[in-house]
């Protein structure tokens, strides 16, 4: 795999604690937790394309099949902030 070097600017708080993990051993380099941090990003953005577009659409073709069986908004917002406030 080729590589290219690039410069960032970073706040302090955010360059002290890229310091912190390499000087903690967590990392062997700066490039090592940059990388990883940016495939970590890369697939989660990945995943929220698949989600977006293969489950929105699947559970919207679902509801439109038999609204009957979806939940009702109240009780999805129910449910949420019962999770905030025991999570």
């Amino acid at each position: 795999m080729s590589t290219q070097e690039l410069r960032v600017s970073l706040d302090a708080e955010l360059a002290d604690r890229i310091e912190k993990q390499v000087q903690s051993g967590s990392y062997t380099s700066i490039s090592e937790l940059v990388t990883e941090a940016v495939r970590m990003k890369v697939d989660d953005d990945d995943a929220l394309e698949r989600w977006l577009r293969l489950e929105i659409p699947a559970g919207h073709a679902e509801y439109l099949a038999d609204p009957s069986a979806a939940i009702p908004a109240e009780s999805v917002m129910d449910w949420i902030k019962h999770q905030r406030s025991n999570g």
